[in-house]
């Protein structure tokens, strides 16, 4: 901050321009300074926030596994025949419960 000072004193005494003047460019470029912190800190809280949308849309579970909808959305388009449909359902649906096993145990009454 000295050196932004002793920056506005030279330009101020280079300039010949009297001491009520600088003072008057000094507050104005603090003010515009100002603006521009302000603006910086709104262009980084909008990335921060986009970035954070992006992460959560690429850690998303879609990669990891079919779920019954999928399965039964698949079978009503035509992508895949009931005998598919089945052994996917069965497949799905072991999953699911092979999941509910590894998760630990709530005690009953407490959600």
């Amino acid at each position: 901050m000295s050196t932004l000072c002793t920056a506005l004193t030279t330009l101020a005494q280079a300039g010949n321009i009297d001491a009520k003047k600088g003072s008057e460019a000094t507050r104005t470029l603090i003010f515009l300074l100002g603006i521009i912190i302000v603006l910086f800190g709104i262009v980084m809280v909008v990335v921060i926030v986009y970035r954070s949308r992006v992460l959560k849309e690429e850690t998303t579970p879609h990669g990891e596994g079919l779920t019954l909808s999928e399965v039964r959305r698949m079978r009503s388009m035509g992508d895949i025949d009931e005998e598919e449909f089945n052994r996917l359902k069965q497949i799905v649906t072991s999953q699911v419960m092979h999941e509910m096993d590894a998760t630990p145990e709530t005690e009953e009454g407490t959600t």
